[in-house]
């Protein structure tokens, strides 16, 4: 026999909707705007086990259509999951096609405006905590070394995202993205990146120098383990963003016990990468050893990075617009 609408094992889940990112966040507690829509997710959730659409129809009082199509689209948001079964006690022949049955997800759905990423910062520290305990460290020693070890996480996922034979723009370009797509809100400027946002800021208010320490490591161990060194993080606490800063490193430097030193990258004959905004060209002499990472220059802002390119400023550099935040002092 056949399930109903599907033809997989009766045992099977269904999830297409588990996304990562905050916009898939934020559609999924959209989703919940509708009333009806949300009457229906509150009695399927309400229930001890899985439940048909008949079921749904009639808990949330609704005609059997309505509820179908209501249903499937919290499944598309990531709110409910799909599984086929029969009724409990029924099976063997005869026993009728697994019907669909409607669950909540196995995936959670929040948002903050602006990002923040607090679950992380329990983790780090939970993971310190435990640490600490079974190899009798200072817990802020392990914080270190755990919060570290996340950073070259995500140090891998830019390694991943750029590509094998990414050039140092491309490098830096995928580190700017990952950062935005982790809240930092990172704002490129020719003397490096500030970040605009501190995903941990709550925290950080109270307990400044372990969190602002843990988030130093956090965004090190990222730069640190990206094979050819781009920047250097540093503690550049201001108001209103985040404490660490990444700074611009000279060419011809590699990151530690990652393989030589990389090498320079010629620009497209246009001077921009497809696909992407690019910043113009910077200009600068008499930086970090008799010059600045011509990369930096050319970094290729993603789109949601969303920062306009200037005009030619003073000193010969090339800027962002007047609109954006400049470099230790952007805005919230």
């Amino acid at each position: 026999m056949q399930p109903e609408d599907d033809p997989r094992e009766a045992t099977e889940v269904e999830n297409p909707s588990a996304r990562d990112g905050v916009d898939a966040q934020i559609l999924g507690i959209a989703a919940l705007a509708e009333p009806i829509r949300r009457r229906l997710y509150r009695f399927v959730v309400a229930q001890g086990a899985p439940v048909s659409r008949e079921e749904a129809a009639t808990g949330a009082a609704v005609a059997h259509h309505v509820a179908k199509f209501h249903l499937d689209k919290l499944v598309d948001d990531g709110l409910l999951e799909v599984e086929y079964s029969r009724p409990p006690g029924r099976g063997g022949p005869g026993a009728g096609r697994p019907a669909k049955r409607y669950r909540r997800s196995s995936s959670e759905v929040a948002v903050s405006l602006p990002q923040r990423h607090y679950e992380l910062a329990g983790r780090l520290l939970a993971g310190a905590v435990s640490q600490a305990s079974s190899e009798d460290v200072p817990v802020d020693a392990a914080l270190s070394r755990v919060a570290r070890e996340e950073g070259r996480a995500l140090g891998q996922r830019v390694r991943e995202k750029a590509g094998a034979d990414a050039s140092r723009s491309d490098v830096a370009t995928t580190t700017v993205e990952i950062l935005s797509d982790w809240g930092y809100e990172p704002r490129v400027s020719d003397t490096g990146v500030t970040m605009a946002n501190c995903p941990f800021h709550a925290l950080a208010q109270d307990y400044t120098d372990l969190i602002c320490g843990m988030n130093l490591e956090l965004v090190r161990g990222m730069v640190d383990s990206l094979g050819r060194r781009v920047f250097d993080a540093q503690l550049d606490p201001g108001p209103d963003r985040c404490c660490v800063r990444l700074c611009p490193v000279a060419d011809g430097t590699s990151s530690p016990g990652n393989g030589p030193a990389s090498r320079s990258v010629e620009p497209s004959p246009n001077g921009r990468r497809p696909g992407a905004q690019a910043v113009d060209d910077l200009v600068v002499e008499g930086a970090v050893g008799g010059q600045l990472v011509e990369e930096v220059g050319r970094l290729a802002v993603a789109t949601e990075v969303g920062q306009p390119v200037g005009q030619a400023g003073s000193l010969g550099h090339r800027q962002l617009g007047d609109g954006d935040a400049e470099a230790g002092h952007p805005q919230q």
